[in-house]
């Protein structure tokens, strides 16, 4: 078991990255009939958000990688989604689950192993250096979306 996979830390991030744009919560029909066929370039925020959320993951990657090499089987939790918020010195100071999140972390030893490896790494690798605090508002809070399906194939 080696170090996450240089695409699985861009697919990881990319999740990220599509669950902080999101922003509205309702379902959306994306079938072939309804997608627009237009190439938008992404906006300056979006860039923005991408660029500091890839700076946070650089640093966070390598304590995550450690933590999760210890996790006894990964695959079996599935997806683990937590929300991160950092100070402005970049101290992870809250973590929290999902909807539906805490009650798993209760019942599912599995889950519960990943995301206190989750926690822990990113705990570890705490405080963020070279953050921009006046972009705090940004990076302040940082959506992990980890799929240990596609972390695994290194």
């Amino acid at each position: 078991m080696g170090k996450l996979a240089r695409g699985a830390s861009l697919s990881v991030l990319a999740l990220l990255l599509a669950a902080c744009s999101a922003g509205d919560e309702r379902p959306v029909d994306v079938s072939a009939d309804t997608v627009p066929r237009v190439n938008r370039a992404p906006s300056p925020e979006l860039l923005r958000r991408e660029a500091l959320y890839g700076m946070i993951f650089e640093q966070i990657e390598p304590c995550l990688t450690e933590q999760i090499e210890r996790v006894s089987d990964p695959n079996a939790a599935g997806p683990v989604v937590v929300q991160f918020g950092f100070s402005l010195v970049g101290e992870a100071e809250t973590a929290r689950l999902p909807q539906g999140g805490e009650q798993r972390y209760e019942a599912d030893g599995d889950y519960r192993e990943l995301v206190n490896a989750i926690l822990l790494g990113v705990r570890n690798c705490s405080p963020l250096t070279g953050m921009p605090q006046a972009e705090h508002d940004i990076w302040g809070e940082f959506p992990l979306v980890y799929r240990p399906q596609e972390a695994r194939a290194s």
